[in-house]
Parts: C-alpha cells; sequence; structure tokens
C-alpha cells in the first residue's frame, strides 16, 4: 500500500524473526530506506495477506492466525503511521480466512475472504466492517443461494469501496469469477436469506509478541525480460444471480 508521505508499507510472514511464523509488516520511504519493520504473532503461524493506509495516515493488516482464537482464525491489526501497534482483533470462527482489507472513510475498515458453510467442503464469501477502534459492525456471508447438499466454493480474494460509498468483492465462486456489490451497511438489494446470512462471530484483543527485528536488507541485482505472452480475446458467460 502507498503511505500518505510516498512511502509505501508491505505484509507477509516471516520465519526468521519474532516467535516463528509470524506476521510482519515493513515500511519504506519513497526511495526504498526502510523506515521501520514489525512482527506480531505467539507460538503458532500467522499469516498477512492484505494492507491498506487507515484515514489517520496509520496501516491496518490482516491475515490468519493459529496464535490466538479460536483456530486458524482472521485477524485485523491496527499500527499507528510509526508501527506502534493500537489494537488487534480475531474473529472467533474455526478455520476464517481473511484475503483483503480496504480502509474506509469513517476511519475503520472492510475485510473480505472465506469461512467454511454448514455442507462439508463448503466455502463462504464474507465481507465485515470494523470501526476505527475495531469494534465489530456487522458481517455477511455470501452463498450461492442453493439449500441443496452439494458445497459451495465462494471465495472472496478482495473488496474495494464504490464512489457511492459502498463495497465490491471479486473471487472465485466453483472455478467461475464471481462480483458482488453492497451498500454501506453491507446489504444487497433483493438478496434472499439464503445468499446473505448476517453472523456474530466472537472477537478476541489476543495479547501478541510484537518485535522489532534487524533484518538484513540487500539491493539485489534483479533480471528483468520482456516476455512475448499469447493473448486471447475469450467469450464469456455472465450469470446475474441478484438483480437490482
Amino acid at each position: 500500500a502507498v503511505a500518505s508521505d510516498s512511502g509505501f508499507v508491505v505484509t507477509g510472514s516471516t520465519s526468521s524473526y519474532g516467535t516463528g511464523g509470524d506476521m510482519f509488516i515493513v515500511k519504506y520511504a519513497s526511495d526504498g530506506t526502510l523506515s521501520w519493520n514489525k512482527t506480531w504473532g505467539g507460538s503458532g503461524n500467522d499469516y498477512g495477506k492484505s494492507v491498506a493506509v487507515a484515514s489517520d495516515s496509520g496501516f491496518v493488516v490482516t491475515g490468519s492466525t493459529s496464535s490466538y482464537g479460536v483456530s486458524n482464525d482472521m485477524f485485523v491489526t491496527k499500527y499507528s503511521s510509526d508501527g506502534t501497534l493500537s489494537w488487534n482483533k480475531t474473529f472467533g470462527i474455526l478455520y476464517v480466512s481473511s484475503n483483503s482489507i480496504v480502509a474506509t472513510t469513517d476511519g475503520g475498515c472492510v475485510v473480505s475472504g472465506y469461512i467454511p458453510g454448514p455442507v462439508e467442503d463448503d466455502l463462504f464469501a464474507f465481507l465485515g466492517k470494523l470501526t476505527t477502534s475495531g469494534t465489530l459492525s456487522w458481517m455477511r456471508t455470501l452463498s450461492d443461494g442453493s439449500s441443496d447438499e452439494n458445497p459451495d466454493y465462494l471465495n472472496s480474494e478482495a473488496v474495494a469501496t464504490t464512489s457511492d460509498s459502498g463495497l465490491v468483492i471479486a473471487g472465485e465462486r466453483s472455478g467461475d469469477v464471481f462480483l458482488a456489490k453492497y451498500a454501506s451497511d453491507g446489504t444487497i438489494t433483493n438478496c434472499t436469506s439464503l445468499m446473505c446470512h448476517t453472523l456474530t462471530p466472537t472477537l478476541s484483543s489476543p495479547s501478541a509478541t510484537v518485535t522489532t527485528p534487524s533484518a538484513t536488507i540487500t539491493t539485489p541485482s534483479a533480471t528483468v525480460t520482456t516476455p512475448s505472452a499469447t493473448i486471447t480475446s475469450p467469450t464469456m458467460t455472465s450469470t446475474t444471480i441478484v438483480a437490482p
């Protein structure tokens, strides 16, 4: 993510520093100089998957953790612009994975990813809104609307805000691309109860181990190539599941 000072911040995971298998967040100046770096985690594996710049010029990070919460929970952490941890939250539902986060103009953030459904091998996409202090405002799930015993597979890979203050998520639905548009309160016009569920997960504030590692920084001489890629224009089939 591009910071307000034209620098940039990245997230991921590291087994080199912290408690082992920790999430990390690193801030660089615009010229690539390291400003600061932090790790966050515990005895399990913690993965940072997405980072966004908050309205106060701080940073919000989301991903998955097996160190805190129920088991393989989603987490959200909030940092000030200098890398100080402001708060962290986990969501108490088994095997929740958050893939993307976006900051909102009210100081909060929205996360998206997937959770297990009621049928074995089910995956439902989810969308969750947090306030500026990390309180959960609402959380929605999206399935394909069927009530049969065939597994659904909806995984939200990305979330973005829209010009009308709404939200849009994109991802995979059983091998297809799907796109869903929400209002700012997380609702979809004319959406049936089977397709738009409301969840109330258990939130916790873990006492995570935070470190400031002395990482080794190098400037590699990378090889840059210009491949001759094959470009095609496929004919796609589009299906509207919920009409406005």
